[in-house]
């Protein structure tokens, strides 16, 4: 595993044409594991064995299923313009891509188990992951650029399908959240392995008016209003 990791890692530092990413397969694996591991440790509010365990099963998949439904536009993508034979290198710098965001989240885990062990309320310990997979998702934009730095200099229409590749994966990765949350759970709460409403409500909305009630609770406390 040690071996698997240093060669994703390398893969996202390198620079040059020569790659080092091990298989597709191994580099999904490392996905589910990451994936796994970090579950946990979302799911440790309130320290509630159920809802580790679900969130243990839900990440892997969130991080798979966000991937794997967007390969079809990617590859519509590439052939209309013309870059078909440039498609499998394109996965593979986004499915390494993807490896370097759960292991830089897997590597918070015990941030994130600590703070929710440390009595932060519901609201904190949703902020707090937002900030995690924020800069997951971060590391991860770097690290694809890099990887795939020589595709577009032979290949500058890269540029479009990566920018095309941004947009719909976060759309789609953030339905797919929301169908399957929670993956904190808020203690108050009974453990639900998928809300009731999820097919009903707009994830985009929703992520608004909570970031606006967070602000709105800091201000309360930092003002005594």
């Amino acid at each position: 595993m040690g071996r698997l990791v240093r060669r994703v890692l390398a893969g996202a530092a390198s620079e040059g044409a020569v790659s080092v990413d091990p298989p597709l397969h191994h580099m999904f694996a490392l996905v589910v594991g990451a994936g796994v591991l970090h579950g946990l440790a979302l799911g440790s509010l309130g320290f509630r064995p159920t809802a580790m365990l679900y969130g243990a099963i839900k990440l892997p998949i969130l991080l798979i299923a966000g991937t794997l439904l967007c390969l079809p536009n990617l590859w519509v993508v590439h052939a209309a313009l013309g870059l078909r034979a440039e498609f499998g290198e394109t996965v593979r710098g986004i499915v390494g891509a993807q490896c370097v965001l759960a292991l830089v989240a897997v590597s918070l885990a015990p941030v994130v188990v600590f703070t929710n062990l440390a009595g932060a309320t519901y609201p904190f310990a949703l902020a707090a992951n937002a900030s995690v997979f924020a800069l997951a998702a971060w590391c991860a934009q770097r690290a694809l650029r890099r990887r795939l730095a020589p595709l577009v200099q032979r290949a500058p229409r890269v540029r479009f399908v990566l920018i095309t590749w941004f947009a719909i994966h976060a759309f789609v990765s953030t339905k797919v959240g929301w169908i399957l949350r929670p993956f904190v759970g808020d203690p108050a709460l009974p453990i639900e392995f998928l809300r009731s409403e999820r097919w009903s409500e707009d994830p985009f909305a929703n992520l608004f008016w909570t970031v606006v009630g967070l602000a709105a609770s800091a201000a309360r406390r930092l003002f005594g209003a």
